[in-house]
């Protein structure tokens, strides 16, 4: 094994080079293709995986769960509508950032905590991007890792404040939008733990920001959730997003 409801945030279609690098769909499957017990197949794929390409260094910290009849996935990279099916080994993964545009990860399961297929990008149906080599891993989170960007304890305030209905600190939401809690954060109760997982990059209406969010697996006690931040260096809050 290798060492995500989402914030409502606005977010703008990913431009091509960036879908290249992130994407990460074999022949679509053939529409007769038997479903085996998708329900407890898919409900097999329950955690947190790290979705990448095998060449370079991007990936997508994502958090699959069953929910009451479909399995469903949250990726922090990429905080759009989307969808995960299983059929016997297959994994299907489609994310919507447009109503035109769609994003699929098609690849086949080599074992229960791990996948490798290819990527694609469809423009109204039309395919546009094709990308070959793409691998999912179940995370192994590293509780001692060390947090080198600092800023699990302002993470950890930030949480109890929202969780408490306000947050109490200036926010500029010119480049991200809203600051906003998952929808299920009462649900969730308390944090537990906070782990550092590395840095993401913030793709804004504007422009691709390179490593602007600092992401941290967050362990509350009812559940899991990828949360990011990014705090100026006046110390402004400009970033937020938990999936």
């Amino acid at each position: 094994m290798a060492a995500a409801d989402a914030a409502q945030i606005s977010y703008a279609p990913v431009k091509p080079l960036f879908l290249l690098a992130l994407l990460l769909a074999a022949p679509a499957m053939a529409e007769d293709a038997p479903v085996e017990t998708v329900f407890s197949r898919a409900s097999s794929l329950n955690g947190l995986w790290k979705i990448q390409a095998t060449q370079g260094d991007k990936f997508l910290n994502c958090r699959i769960e069953h929910a009451t009849t479909d399995p469903s996935i949250h990726c922090f990279e990429r905080p759009v509508s989307s969808a995960l099916t299983l059929r016997d080994n297959s994994v299907r993964i489609a994310f919507y950032p447009t109503l035109l545009q769609t994003d699929i990860i098609e690849g086949e399961l080599t074992s229960p905590d791990s996948f490798r297929g290819s990527g694609r990008v469809l423009l109204s149906g039309i395919p546009f991007l094709h990308h070959e080599g793409i691998s999912g891993t179940r995370l192994a989170i590293v509780p001692e890792a060390s947090d080198t960007a600092g800023e699990a304890p302002l993470l950890g305030t930030i949480l109890s404040e929202l969780a408490n209905g306000r947050l109490n600190r200036p926010y500029d939401s010119n480049k991200n939008g809203k600051v906003a809690l998952p929808r299920d954060m009462k649900m969730l109760g308390a944090v537990a733990a906070i782990t550092y997982l590395g840095m993401a990059n913030s793709n804004s209406d504007r422009a691709i920001l390179p490593d602007f969010f600092a992401v941290y697996l967050v362990n509350f006690q009812n559940g899991q959730r990828f949360c990011g931040l990014h705090v100026t260096e006046a110390g402004l809050l400009d970033g937020f997003r938990c999936v």
